[in-house]
């Protein structure tokens, strides 16, 4: 492929809704030194244009100091009731050298809110995560069977209303 590689998605879940699955020296040891040379061997080999998607869904906010610094560019999913992924903090503390990708509540406001509150809730995430680019809006994860057609449709008006 070539000089057609933009992005590379990885994905390797580090945390639960509450904590990180391993701990920070289990990651730094194990984990992070292999993902370090995965990347740095496809931007070796196809160039540092490449931007590196990474998902892991939970509490990674102790990790994303370690994501950046192994070239990780783009954090997905944003689980915004996970331990210490709120919106405002994520985007003031790694804003200039992380974008985001997701923030969406699919486990209380998409599923259980009114069309407004979805709508709300989404061009709220773009005024943060947003501001200065940096943020591919979408839902916190896949969106489950139990959320209402209407709430799926305020989501994506909201943020097209909103760029």
């Amino acid at each position: 492929a070539g000089d057609r590689i933009d992005m590379v998605y990885i994905a390797d879940d580090l945390a639960s809704q509450n904590a990180l699955l391993i701990s920070v020296d289990m990651y730094r040891k194990f984990l992070k030194p292999r993902w370090k040379k995965y990347i740095d061997t496809i931007k070796n080999r196809f160039g540092n244009h490449i931007k590196f998607h990474y998902h892991s869904c939970g509490a990674v906010a102790q990790l994303i100091p370690d994501l950046i610094d192994i070239g990780v560019d783009i954090l997905n999913p944003i689980q915004p009731k996970a331990d210490g992924m709120e919106p405002q903090f994520l985007k003031d503390t790694y804003g200039d050298r992380l974008s985001f990708s997701g923030g969406l509540d699919i486990q209380d406001i998409l599923p259980n809110g009114t069309a407004e509150q979805v709508k709300s809730e989404a061009k709220r995430l773009v005024n943060i995560l947003g501001k200065n680019g940096g943020y591919i809006a979408s839902s916190a994860h896949v969106i489950q069977p139990d959320t209402p057609v209407e709430n799926v449709i305020a989501m994506i008006e909201g943020f097209k209303d909103s760029f």
